[in-house]
């Protein structure tokens, strides 16, 4: 059954309309999936960051603000940026509320960052069990004391120091940022795991330089 109606779906959603799919799954249904469906491949065991955060020193000209919805400034933004992050689910304002702001029943809180009246940072983030998931993530690679500032902010506002965000170690420069912040790899609680379906070759070329957070997933 798993078989045919995947069949029907990528026949239906995904060949000849897109270059792939992709999702997270653990245990059984990777199992079932890898062994019946057409065409799924795994990427990798899904990276969690996590860290007990410390505030630092603030960081001159930089102001975060919780913000209610996104709007033009960040279609700029995204696009200034989002060549650094190579591949990854299209960002802008429409998508973004669209995902977070008019989803009922999540408090989601969303941040940006400026520096000198320009937009250089953003995340959403979310109260889960006692921890601060940062459930997305997108800066401008050249404004690196950007990240530190907004957590600082968002850590205070929630009064939670606990964070954690799933992230790939790629791009390699927002890894490298993630450790040098304190943030260290641990293993995911349910072994999820990122699979996809490539219907072109250049979904195939593209799935192992995706950028993705949790927010990309139904678990946020």
């Amino acid at each position: 059954m798993l078989g045919r109606l995947a069949r029907h779906f990528w026949a239906s959603y995904g060949e000849d309309r897109m270059d792939l799919h992709y999702g997270f799954n653990t245990a059984t249904a990777r199992a079932f999936s890898l062994r019946f469906v057409p065409g799924v491949r795994a990427l990798e065991p899904v990276g969690v960051w996590a860290t007990e955060w410390r505030s630092r020193a603030r960081q001159a000209g930089y102001d975060c603000a919780p913000i209610d919805s996104f709007g033009a400034w960040q279609d700029e933004l995204f696009s200034r940026v989002a060549p650094s992050y190579e591949v990854l689910v299209r960002r802008d304002a429409r998508y973004l509320n669209w995902r977070y702001v008019e989803r009922p029943g999540f408090d989601y809180r969303l941040w940006r960052v400026t520096r000198e009246g320009r937009p250089v940072g953003a995340s959403v983030l979310r109260v889960v069990d006692g921890v601060l998931w940062w459930g997305d993530a997108w800066f401008d690679p050249q404004e690196p004391e950007a990240v530190p500032a907004l957590l600082d902010a968002a850590v205070e506002a929630s009064g939670v120091v606990s964070v954690a965000g799933w992230f790939p170690e790629r791009p390699h420069w927002w890894a490298a940022r993630l450790a040098a912040l304190g943030f260290r790899k641990v293993a995911e609680k349910d072994d999820l795991v990122c699979v996809y379906a490539p219907f072109t070759p250049a979904g195939s070329d593209a799935m192992p330089r995706l950028y993705y957070t949790r927010g990309d997933s139904d678990l946020f």
